[in-house]
C-alpha cells in the first residue's frame, strides 16, 4: 500500500526504462521501514511489460548478520533462467560471467532487496542495456558506476495521515482528526510505523485514536507499542544497529543520551570518546541512514539529527549497553563543550554581563571555535535549544556547577533576545540543583539575581520579592575580602575595591573600570538595573579610588546589585 510516492515512483519508471549502452541501475536508499521494499515491488509490476524477458528476485539480507552470498544467488539466477546445476560454473568469477552472457538480450529487470554493500552487487550485473538492475539498500551505494540513486525517506505529514486513513478506516480517523496527527507524528511518519499503528487500530475496534496516541505519548514505551505480528520497528532499526562496528554503536548509541532536534556534528565524535572534529564517524552513520544531514545553521556548521524511533532505540541501547559511568562521562564531555563553547561567545557578545572565567575544554572543536569567534550572536542562535537542554540536563544529574555556568553563560543572550520564558526556567532548574546542599557559592548569587531581573522584566513584583528574600537567607560571605554588619542585622559584602556602603536605600554607584565585579563595566546589575527595592551595597563619589586597580572611579552613576 503506496501513499505520497507517486512522483518517485514516475522518476524511478523513467530511469529503468532507459535505453543505452550501460545497464539502468537504480538504487533506492533509505533507513529501515521507509517502504523500500514496497517501492520496488510496485515499480517491478508496473515495469512487467517493459522488459519481455521477465524478472528475477532476490533478497540479499544485507542488513541481516548474515548476509546472502551474491555468487550462491547468481547460481539461484542460473537455474532460473534454465541452466541445469550441474553446468552452473563452481568458480564464482565464471559464475558471474555465465551469468551476463545467458542476460545478454533478454530484456531482464533484476530485483535485488536489501543490498549491503558495492561487493555484493557487482557479482549480479548484467553486461547489456536491454535489462536493468532495480536495488534497494539502507547505504547509497555511491561506487558503483552509473548507478542513479533515489533516497526514501518519511512521508509528508498529509501522506502519513492518508495512509492510517486507509488502514483504520475514514470513519474513525475523521472524527479525530486531531489525534490522527498525532499519532502520525509519534509514529515519526515512518511507513513501517504507520503500517504497524494502522494494523493495531484496525484490530481493536474498541479503541480509540485519542487512546493510542496518549499510549505512544509515552516515549519510554513508544517502541513496544510499535509492533504487531512479525512486523516491529525496533526489530527493524535493530538490523541496521548490529551491521554497524562497535565504534559507531556507541556512537550512535550515546546520541540517544542527549535530546534535541539538531546536533552539530562536532557532538558525535565527543560523546563516543574520539576527536571532536572527527568527521567520520557522522558520515558513516549518514550514509546507513542512521543519522540525517539537516544542513547548515546561521553560522556555518554542519547539523545533523536522529529519527525519533531511532533516538528512542539509541536510548534503549545505552541504558542497556554502558554503565552509568560511561553514561554519565560522555554527557559531561558534551557539555563542558558547549559551556567553553557559550563562555567564548558571551565574551563576545557586548551585553556587558560580567562572566566568570570558564575552564576551557580539553579538545574543543575547531570549526565551532571558529563559528563562535566569527558570528558568537548566529553561534548562540543555533544552539539556542541545545544550551536550554544543556542546563536542564546537568540539573537531572545533579551537576549544580555545570549547571549554574552553563545558566549563566547563556543569560546575556536570553536577555537580549527578550527570551524571558526561557530564562526563568533555565535559572529555576540551575537554582534547583543546590537543593540540600551545606555549602553555597557565587553562582547561586548571580542565578538569584537573574531570576530577580526577569521577574522584573514581566512586571511580577510579588515573586519578586519573595524570590529576593529567598536569597537573602543565603550566607552572602563567599568570594569576598571583607564583610560588615548593617544596622538592619544582616551581613553584606563590602566589595573588594574598598568602596563604602550606601548612606540611603537607592543610592547610586559609579564605574571603576575595575575586574572587581563591583561596580565594574561587565557587571550585569551596572548595566540593567533600573530599580531594585531595598538594601543597596556600594554607593560612592566620582572623586572615590578603588584600591584594586588604583583608577578613580568615572561614568554615569548608575543603580547597583541588591546585597546578596
Amino acid at each position: 500500500m503506496l501513499c505520497g510516492r507517486d512522483a518517485l515512483l514516475a522518476d524511478v519508471r523513467a530511469a529503468l526504462c532507459r535505453r543505452g549502452t550501460a545497464v539502468p541501475v537504480v538504487v533506492l536508499a533509505g533507513p529501515g521501514g521507509a517502504g523500500k521494499t514496497a517501492l520496488a515491488v510496485h515499480a517491478g509490476h508496473a515495469l512487467a511489460g517493459w522488459f519481455p524477458g521477465g524478472q528475477l528476485y532476490a533478497d540479499m539480507r544485507g542488513s541481516r548478520e548474515a548476509p546472502a552470498d551474491p555468487h550462491e544467488t547468481a547460481a539461484r539466477f542460473l537455474r532460473s533462467l534454465g541452466v541445469p546445476g550441474r553446468e552452473v560454473p563452481s568458480d564464482p568469477e565464471e559464475r558471474a560471467a555465465e551469468l551476463r552472457s545467458r542476460l545478454a538480450g533478454r530484456g531482464v529487470l533484476v530485483v535485488l532487496d536489501d543490498v549491503r554493500d558495492e561487493s555484493q552487487l557487482r557479482p549480479l550485473l548484467p553486461g547489456t542495456g536491454d535489462c536493468a538492475v532495480l536495488v534497494t539498500s539502507r547505504r547509497r551505494l555511491t561506487a558503483v558506476a552509473a548507478a542513479g540513486t533515489f533516497g526514501v525517506s518519511t512521508l509528508a505529514p498529509a501522506d502519513a495521515r492518508a495512509l492510517l486513513a486507509r488502514l483504520v478506516g475514514a470513519g474513525r480517523t475523521g472524527a479525530e482528526p486531531e489525534a490522527t496527527g498525532e499519532v502520525a507524528r509519534l509514529c515519526g511518519y515512518l511507513p513501517l510505523a504507520l503500517r504497524i499503528a494502522g494494523a493495531r487500530l484496525a484490530s481493536r475496534p474498541d479503541w480509540t485514536v485519542r487512546s493510542f496516541r496518549d499510549r505512544l505519548a509515552q516515549h519510554r514505551l513508544r517502541l513496544d507499542q510499535l509492533a504487531a505480528g512479525d512486523l516491529d520497528v525496533r526489530a527493524s532499526i535493530a538490523l541496521g544497529y548490529r551491521a554497524l562496528t562497535p565504534e559507531l554503536r556507541v556512537a550512535l548509541r550515546r546520541l540517544g543520551l542527549v535530546d534535541a532536534r539538531s546536533l552539530p556534528g562536532w557532538v558525535i565524535g565527543t560523546l563516543a570518546g574520539g576527536p571532536a572534529g572527527d568527521e567520520r564517524l557522522q558520515d558513516q552513520l549518514v550514509e546507513r541512514h542512521l543519522l540525517e544531514p539537516v544542513g547548515a545553521d546561521r553560522a556555518g556548521q554542519p547539523r545533523f539529527r536522529l529519527h525519533d524511533l531511532v533516538h528512542d532505540f539509541a536510548r534503549e541501547r545505552a541504558l542497556a549497553e554502558d554503565t552509568a559511568a560511561e553514561r554519565g562521562a560522555a554527557v559531561e564531555r558534551v557539555l563542558r563543550t558547549w559551556l567553553a563553547l557559550a563562555s567564548r561567545a558571551a565574551g563576545r557578545l557586548g551585553h556587558g554581563g560580567v562572566l566568570d572565567p570558564v575552564a576551557a575544554a580539553g579538545d574543543a572543536p575547531a570549526g565551532a571555535v571558529s563559528a563562535v569567534l566569527a558570528r558568537p550572536e548566529d553561534w548562540f542562535a543555533a544552539e539556542q535549544a541545545n544550551l536550554v537542554s544543556a542546563v536542564h540536563l546537568a540539573a537531572g544529574l545533579r551537576h549544580a556547577e555545570l549547571a549554574a555556568d552553563l545558566a549563566l553563560q547563556i543569560d546575556g543572550y536570553l536577555v537580549i533576545r527578550y527570551c524571558e520564558g526561557e530564562r526563568e526556567a533555565v535559572v529555576r532548574a540551575a537554582i534547583g540543583c543546590w537543593e540540600g546542599r551545606p555549602t553555597a557559592d557565587r553562582r547561586l548569587s548571580r542565578l538569584y539575581f537573574a531570576l530577580c531581573w526577569a521577574m522584573y522584566q514581566q512586571d511580577r513584583y510579588a515573586e519578586l520579592a519573595e524570590a529576593a528574600e529567598r536569597a537573602l537567607r543565603w550566607p552572602p560571605t563567599w568570594g569576598t575580602r571583607r564583610s560588615s554588619r548593617t544596622r538592619r542585622g544582616r551581613w553584606r559584602r563590602r566589595p573588594p575595591c574598598g568602596a563604602g556602603w550606601p548612606r540611603r536605600p537607592g543610592g547610586t554607584g559609579a564605574r571603576c573600570g575595575s575586574p572587581c565585579g563591583w561596580g565594574c563595566p561587565t557587571a550585569p546589575w551596572c548595566t540593567r538595573s533600573p530599580v531594585w527595592p531595598t538594601r543597596w551595597p556600594t554607593s560612592v563619589t566620582p572623586r572615590a579610588r578603588c584600591t584594586t586597580t588604583g583608577r578613580r572611579w568615572s561614568g554615569t552613576p548608575r543603580p547597583t546589585a541588591p546585597g546578596w
